[in-house]
């Protein structure tokens, strides 16, 4: 009697325990949402099938042969034990999914000071003037300066506003205040300017505070559908942190716009270069910089920006970190590229050294560093010698140097058959991007992958790349902020607008131009056309020249050409180091955009000579006349 009630008890514990793993199974396969419905729905009855049996025989065991019991106790333990591992397995895969789409969001502010100061503690900061900017909305900028100044009992009174980060550290700089609100990322933002290239060794912090903020969910979450045709933006993020979600406030070292035709299995990619001078969106009055700047403001201000000056909505975006790409690609075995130049590169923590990192001319296949170094090169290096620095490069370049290593990654993916290999990637990925896409929306990335699979074979490209190139010119703007001139690249709206049709095609936005006539010579290797390159016409920035050695007529003349109001303003001198009429200096600087000429307009100072007066000296003779006329005359005595 004893015996059948632990035997009972036995069953009845394994029974529920065989409920409760079907229950979680069950809901881990609903988890994976369009993926191969028909096949999860009847994976879903058949181990709900199992399951019930298992129960029933169970409940109604009556075998009185231990080796019966033995092996049913077996069975059904192996049924549990084998449902756990698909619970573990599918599990590791969805919260790897899942956590690509970065719940909260890490924002880190600083205060700092000049390095060379004596302040030191935020008690020394009595009576000093502290700089802040004036954005309210900023995390980083504002509304966590303003939770460090309340902790640190600073007296609000002391703080002086700035439009801009520029501005705030042009400040500190000029030593017009005595310490600064940044981002804490604040070296990697702006050691690229040329005023600021030693920031880190320049630079004190004082204190710092960290605020975890959840992630603002934007409407393409929710509208757009991963079956029809969109636009994603690639932002590579050169991240001094290995935690992406900690980069909130950084520059856009690769910035992609790719559009991907699900239906076509097509896809447009458009590298734009760093330093292309746009309006960006939130800046004050929108005002215009080099692109890379508008990440200082996190990814929705860089789509922002995209959108208004190439009228492409951004359904989605997915933010790198430059560090973790070279992890990926060792976690795959490497990727394939044709190295167009021979280089070197620092390292991933951009060492030198024996840490240098050398890649030859050829196909080669790459490494994670050596990938890496590709996709940083822009310019020869001097360290290195003459074989690794015969080449010219630039953003351009450089941008096409990013564009094969994705493209060599996503056809390095369609050969990984290892289970390990593939939770090892999606682990690595899940690490070092994060995007707005939604769990659902990546999972059903799955059909498409499978859609390609089953179109293209093992030693073909895994998707049609059509790579498009956007013209620009190099142009040095005077920078109001930090009053000197910054070299920029301006684009050529015609070449803009030939790339802008083609990724609206791809988007089916636009119908395409039936192509009627091809040429081609068996004696020469087919180019594929690049879209946008070549194209330039006229641009649309104009700045203003410098007036040295013109005239007035001429001065005015442009004025009236560009809608500008030209005053002159005389300086009267007698002095023989100027000449009559010379230009001594103007209000806007030169290389200073057209478009605030016109709201300020100019005043252009120039010389008026003038007749020095002498005064005359007095001769010795008039002096002596003088003495006499004033000088008392004696008059005789009575005596004589």
């Amino acid at each position: 009697m004893k015996l059948k009630k632990k035997i009972r008890k036995t069953l009845l514990i394994l029974s529920l325990i065989t409920l409760l793993t079907t229950g979680i199974l069950i809901y881990n396969i609903l988890l994976l949402n369009n993926i191969e419905n028909y096949l999860r729905y009847l994976g879903i009855g058949a181990i709900s099938i199992i399951c019930l049996l298992f129960l029933i025989k169970a409940f109604k065991y009556k075998s009185k042969k231990p080796i019966m019991l033995i092996l049913f106790l077996f069975l059904m333990f192996s049924f549990v034990l084998i449902e756990g591992i698909g619970i573990y397995y599918i599990n590791k895969v969805y919260s790897s999914i899942n956590r690509m789409n970065k719940t909260e969001i890490t924002y880190t502010t600083s205060l700092l000071t000049l390095k060379e100061s004596n302040i030191k503690t935020t008690s020394d900061l009595k009576n000093k003037k502290i700089g802040i900017i004036n954005n309210k909305d900023s995390f980083d900028g504002y509304i966590i300066s303003m939770e460090i100044i309340k902790d640190e009992q600073i007296n609000e009174k002391s703080l002086v506003t700035y439009d801009s980060f520029l501005s705030l550290l042009d400040a500190l700089y000029e030593k017009e205040v005595n310490a600064i609100f940044l981002p804490n990322n604040y070296e990697t933002m702006f050691k690229s300017v040329e005023k600021f290239e030693n920031i880190k060794e320049d630079l004190f912090e004082i204190t710092s505070k960290e605020k975890k903020v959840a992630k603002k969910i934007t409407e393409t979450e929710v509208v757009s559908n991963i079956e029809k045709p969109f636009a994603l933006l690639l932002l590579g993020v050169d991240s001094e942190k290995d935690d992406i979600s900690q980069s909130t406030s950084f520059n856009g070292d690769s910035i992609m716009v790719i559009t991907f035709n699900p239906n076509t299995l097509n896809t447009t990619m458009l590298s734009i270069p760093r330093d292309t001078f746009v309006p960006i969106a939130c800046f004050p009055n929108q005002n215009q910089n080099k692109i890379t700047h508008a990440a200082w403001h996190d990814v929705g201000c860089m789509e922002k920006t995209i959108e208004n000056f190439t009228k492409i909505n951004i359904d989605y975006y997915i933010k790198v970190n430059f560090k973790g790409v070279v992890d990926l690609v060792d976690a795959v075995g490497g990727v394939e590229v044709d190295i167009p130049y021979s280089f070197c590169e620092q390292d991933s923590n951009r060492n030198w050294g024996k840490n240098t990192v050398y890649v030859e001319k050829g196909l080669q296949t790459l490494d994670g560093e050596q990938a890496l170094a590709l996709a940083r090169n822009r310019h020869p290096n001097s360290v290195c010698g003459e074989k690794w620095t015969n080449y010219e490069s630039s953003d351009f370049v450089r941008g096409q140097n990013q564009q094969l290593i994705v493209q060599a990654l996503f056809n390095k993916v369609k050969t990984i058959r290892d289970i390990n290999t593939l939770y090892n990637v999606l682990d690595l990925v899940q690490q070092n991007i994060d995007t707005n896409f939604t769990t659902n929306q990546i999972l059903s990335f799955y059909n498409v992958g499978k859609n390609i699979l089953n179109n293209v074979g093992k030693d073909v490209d895994l998707l049609g790349f059509e790579k498009l190139y956007l013209e620009t010119k190099g142009m040095t703007i005077y920078d109001e902020r930090l009053k000197q001139g910054l070299s920029n690249q301006v684009y050529y709206p015609d070449s803009l607008k030939a790339v802008v049709k083609a990724m609206k095609i791809n988007l089916e936005l636009e119908k395409p131009e039936l192509i009627k006539n091809f040429s081609f010579s068996i004696k020469e290797e087919y180019q594929p056309k690049v879209i946008g390159k070549n194209i330039f016409g006229s641009i649309t920035i104009a700045t203003v020249p410098s007036f040295i050695g013109k005239s007035k007529t001429y001065i005015s003349n442009w004025g009236l050409e560009n809608g500008v109001d030209i005053t002159f303003e005389e300086y009267e001198t007698d002095s023989e180091a100027y000449e009559d009429g010379q230009f001594l200096e103007q209000s806007i600087p030169p290389k200073s955009l057209i478009s605030i000429a016109k709201s300020a307009g100019i005043t252009i100072r120039i010389v008026k000579k003038i007749t020095p007066i002498v005064e005359e000296e007095e001769t010795e003779e008039e002096e002596t006349e003088e003495e006499l006329t004033t000088d008392p005359i004696e008059e005789p005595s009575d005596e004589e």
